[in-house]
Formats: structure tokens, sequence, C-alpha cells
């Protein structure tokens, strides 16, 4: 939709479109917003380690960045966060999955069924999507949903890499 502002100028806006409720915890998650850094850059988008920051906030529920990354804003910008790795374990459990020691994974058959249910397709295998959940050894990494070759959220990326975002809202 577009929108004109007060300047006569028009800037594309874009609102929350939830593609999927998360029948265990009630967050509804967007369709894919594109593919951004997560934090750890300069406003030039050069990798500075300064910018490697988190906090918690006053629940502890969630983290959230005390720079600004890009992958952040772009939910935040549809009313919307990024995703806890604790939300992408819950949503992986909707589908058919197996427990491991570094937490659920998709089966086979789980892969489908979550494509499926989040219209996701046509998506690269080895897509990564981002969370908002820094690694606590390492700010400059966060994990990441290893898309539909792992189907886990078991590793984590230097966040001024390029990777998928998805957005979600809810509890």
């Amino acid at each position: 939709m577009m929108v004109l502002s007060s300047t006569a100028h028009s800037i594309a806006t874009k609102q929350f479109t939830g593609v999927y409720t998360d029948r265990l915890n009630k967050v509804s998650w967007s369709e894919r917003q594109g593919i951004f850094s997560n934090g750890c850059v300069d406003s030039n988008g050069n990798y500075d380690p300064k910018k490697c920051t988190l906090e918690t906030d006053a629940a502890s529920r969630h983290q959230v960045e005390v720079e600004s990354s890009r992958a952040a804003t772009v939910c935040r910008d549809i009313g919307a966060r990024l995703p806890t790795k604790i939300e992408f374990e819950s949503l992986i459990r909707n589908f058919d999955h197996a427990e491991a020691s570094f937490g659920p994974y998709l089966t086979y058959r789980g892969q489908g069924e979550m494509r499926n249910a989040l219209d996701d397709r046509h998506t690269d295998p080895f897509d990564l999507l981002w969370t908002s959940s820094v690694d606590p050894k390492s700010p400059e990494r966060a994990f990441v949903f290893s898309g539909y070759n792992y189907g886990h959220v078991g590793h984590t990326l230097y966040r001024h890499s390029y990777d998928s975002v998805r957005c979600v809202v809810g509890p």
C-alpha cells in the first residue's frame, strides 16, 4: 500500500501479515521479509565488534539489541519483532519432529509440513532465518533456524552476515 506523507513524498509501508499461528504459544509468524544483517555493523554496513551488544527486556523474556540491527528494524517497521530461539523451537514442535540434546528438529515429514504451513514451498532448503537470541558466549553471533535441510535452531552465525528474516507478534 502507498501512503503519502505531509511533504508529498510517497513511501512504501508494509503491515504485519500473519501466515501461521503457533498452536502451542499463540505467536503469529509473518511471511518472509527479505535478507538482512542482524547487527554488529556500522552505519556504512561494515563489521564493527563494538556494535555487538545486547540486553534483555524487563521480564528477561526476549533479548533486545542495544543497537538497531537491520533485521530487527524490518520487524519493528511492521509492528512485530524478531523471534527468539525458544519461539523457533516451539514452532518446530507444531510439526512432526524429534528431540535431541540441542532441542527439537524437524523430521523429513515435519519439514514438508512446516514448508506448507508457512508457504515456503519454493524456498532454498539451505536458507537460514535470524532469531533475536544472541549467543551468550559470543555476542557477535546469534542463533539461526537452519532452514529445511536440518530443521533446528542449534547453531549460531556472525550477526553481520546476511540471512532471511521472518517476524512474529504475540505473547
